[in-house]
């Protein structure tokens, strides 16, 4: 099975510059790889900081580009994005029943978990305890199919500081959880 992982687009407003570069140019020219050479693939998965501000016309503009592809889209927020703007402007944007951003989504080769690691308030990741049973809840729905983990911060170390300082706080709880999950594939 083929699908499109995007991460990170930080998109701004129009005319708006991220470091030097314009966030939507570079996210239609992404838009336009995958329709010229990715249209078959079965679904689109974001990771997270959608945009840089969380502002509605940067999810207006993402929703409008990834709309066009044709291709069902799942995506969480990272820390950029802005929770409440976020779930009032992404299009397909599914709240669990604690108002956190994930999801299951069943595909061909196993189950895509979706999990919602924002910390309001802060750039760091957080897996407080109701996040920990709503994906031990779905790892036990979903025992007997291959499962696919997908986050916007690390759940380890990478020895980059600058990503270390900003990554999961509970990396141990999120382990423990994990590793007692033999179907958790990657």
């Amino acid at each position: 099975m083929k699908f499109i992982h995007v991460t990170d687009t930080h998109l701004l407003k129009q005319g708006e510059l991220f470091h030097g570069f314009d966030t939507q140019k570079r996210f239609e020219s992404c838009v336009r790889n995958i329709k010229e050479h990715h249209s078959d693939a079965h679904c689109i998965v974001v990771t997270g900081d959608v945009a840089e501000r969380g502002e509605p016309e940067a999810y207006r503009f993402f929703n409008e580009q990834m709309a066009s592809t044709g291709i069902p889209v799942y995506s969480i927020l990272g820390n950029h994005d802005e929770r409440e703007n976020y779930g009032s402007h992404i299009l397909g944007a599914s709240l669990d029943s604690a108002g956190f951003v994930q999801t299951a989504v069943e595909t061909p080769v196993g189950v895509f978990l979706l999990l919602d690691t924002k910390l309001d308030g802060s750039d760091a990741g957080t897996f407080c305890e109701r996040r920990q049973q709503w994906l031990l809840r779905q790892l036990k729905k979903y025992s007997s199919v291959p499962v696919y983990l997908f986050m916007h911060h690390p759940p380890f170390n990478l020895n980059l500081p600058y990503i270390d300082k900003i990554g999961l706080d509970e990396k141990e709880a999120f382990a423990s959880v994990v590793n007692t999950h033999a179907n958790v594939r990657h």
